[in-house]
């Protein structure tokens, strides 16, 4: 109601008076007071608010009771955090994708673009290339960065559709670009092996020491068959370790 929606505004307004230590805490009283009044909104501020002071505990119960609370945003992050797990969180995919899937259809597009990710893989859903490349194809356009990491894998290996090598590389030179480090990786054993551009073992190895600096895991090891030469052992390409990173920040 009007008073809970005031409460909110109101301690939302002064929760980060850092100046006034004794106003930003009726701040957050107010915000506490929305939040235990039904307030999704107020909830997941204090889980955000709790995430900076780094009292992840209070953090992720705040997103829980705003997940509960049907806020669309807080239902993408309690999702993440169940499909990848948490200290805080037990680790469910078939329950992230319930959370994905109410957050989707209260029309938050990450969500969406996630369960695509989940339908290629098969991860807490039936395996469903046909979805999956809706969704990825959907965020692909919105620059979404897994996404079109993703839709590039569907290319490249040709799931669900023709095999297309050169519009996967398309697809991970854009991917790189948006930041992942797994399409420099990917971008890497295309050079190597000269599938679907002209191979170019120095470019790969460049792009692999690129993405090793930046951490990705399958980098290094890429890295090592390519200087040693070994025999009988490929190049692996890789989709990243998570479907997405969670942000508690907007």
């Amino acid at each position: 109601g009007g008073e809970v929606d005031g409460k909110y505004i109101l301690g939302a307004f002064i929760a980060g008076d850092l100046e006034d230590p004794a106003t930003g805490g009726r701040g957050m009283k107010l915000l506490e007071e929305a939040s235990n009044e039904g307030s999704a909104s107020a909830s997941l501020l204090l889980s955000r608010i709790h995430a900076g002071e780094g009292n992840r505990f209070m953090a992720v119960r705040m997103l829980r009771r705003a997940s509960d609370q049907n806020h669309p945003d807080a239902l993408l992050m309690m999702g993440i955090l169940m499909l990848e797990g948490d200290p805080y969180v037990e680790q469910d995919p078939e329950a992230a994708a319930g959370l994905l899937q109410r957050a989707m259809e209260l029309g938050n597009q990450e969500a969406m673009w996630t369960l695509g990710s989940m339908y290629l893989y098969g991860i807490g859903v039936p395996l469903d290339l046909d979805l999956a490349r809706e969704y990825l194809e959907d965020g692909a356009e919105h620059d979404y960065t897994v996404s079109v990491l993703n839709l590039g894998m569907i290319h490249y290996q040709g799931l669900g559709v023709e095999k297309d090598p050169r519009e996967a590389m398309r697809l991970f030179e854009h991917a790189s670009k948006l930041g992942s480090r797994e399409a420099l990786t990917n971008m890497a054993v295309m050079y190597a092996t000269g599938d679907g551009v002209k191979k170019d073992v120095e470019k790969a190895r460049e792009l692999l020491t690129k993405a090793k600096y930046l951490g990705e895991p399958r980098a290094g090891r890429n890295l090592d068959v390519l200087d040693n030469n070994i025999d009988g052992v490929k190049l692996t390409l890789s989709f990243g370790g998570k479907i997405r990173e969670l942000r508690f920040e907007k």
